[in-house]
């Protein structure tokens, strides 16, 4: 198996453009970035599109500004914004799955973590959906470009463009909690797990309400919590958490609860890399 370090997860996306930036000199790459494209893309409209994400976007709003920014050239840019929450979320993702027969990645973006998974595990077959048919045009040239046979493509819903689909294992960073359509996403991924499958999610939720919210939605979706842990990560100079959550159809003998993540995801914040012995935090290097 290749190395699951942020390292070589960091090489994988620079053959995408995306960048790493642990202080505010990103502004000014990606001002220069954004100024050698001014004669190719509208640039007023992106600033239009980005403003309306920032302000309690609907479905059509989000759909509008991913595609706009399934273009290469936005994308590095938009991406670099997140390299190191990209880096942590994708290496702690793969640290609890056992080798997939099928893996899907929701919301998969440009592929730029859908190719990885595909190099992580290249004896499994991995599905990357999107609703963004730029971003879907985008993976598909990455994925051709890299050479790699075991990794596909489609552009839709998951619960109505993979009907009858089954999968050991479904990736979620960020795409099933901002779903317009949550319980529908969940009880349709409750349905496209195999027996001894996983949902690996990891909700950008904004407070312990919210994620407690969630956590209940998917439990009335037929899925039970079985592991968690915190995500730590720090972009252009500020430290940021997230929740990592696994589920599975099957209760364990675990007694999990939202507070605990939450607390996971705390500790993760509050904690350095270099603290040792601490439950369910992920870091690294």
């Amino acid at each position: 198996m290749p190395s699951v370090t942020k390292a070589s997860l960091l090489s994988h996306l620079e053959v995408f453009g995306i960048r790493r930036f642990q202080d505010d000199s990103y502004w000014e790459w990606g001002g220069g970035q954004l100024e050698a494209l001014s004669e190719s893309v509208d640039l007023v409209k992106f600033e239009k599109l980005r403003r309306k994400l920032q302000r309690n976007p609907g479905p059509t709003d989000r759909l509008k500004f991913y595609e706009f920014c399934g273009h290469r050239s936005i994308a590095q840019i938009v991406h670099s914004m997140k390299t190191d929450a990209i880096c942590s979320s994708g290496t702690a993702v793969v640290r609890f799955i056992d080798r997939p027969g099928s893996l899907l990645d929701l919301g998969c973006n440009t592929g730029h973590l859908t190719t990885w998974y595909a190099k992580i595990f290249p004896a499994s077959t991995v599905l990357g959906i999107d609703l963004s048919q730029k971003c879907i045009a985008t993976a598909t040239k990455f994925a051709k470009d890299l050479g790699l046979k075991n990794v596909f493509f489609m552009q839709g819903s998951p619960d109505l463009t993979l009907v009858g689909r089954r999968f050991d294992a479904i990736i979620d960073t960020q795409s099933i909690f901002e779903s317009h359509n949550r319980k529908r996403i969940l009880g349709w991924a409750a349905n496209a797990l195999n027996e001894n499958g996983s949902l690996v999610s990891v909700p950008q939720t904004p407070n312990e309400h919210s994620l407690e919210a969630y956590v209940a939605e998917t439990f009335d979706s037929g899925l039970h919590v079985n592991d968690f842990a915190g995500v730590r990560f720090s972009d252009l100079g500020s430290v940021g958490a997230y929740p990592l959550i696994v589920f599975s159809k099957r209760s364990s003998n675990k007694s999990i609860t939202a507070a605990d993540i939450w607390k996971a995801q705390s500790d993760a914040l509050a904690l350095r890399c270099s603290d040792e012995g601490v439950r369910n935090f992920v870091c690294e290097a």
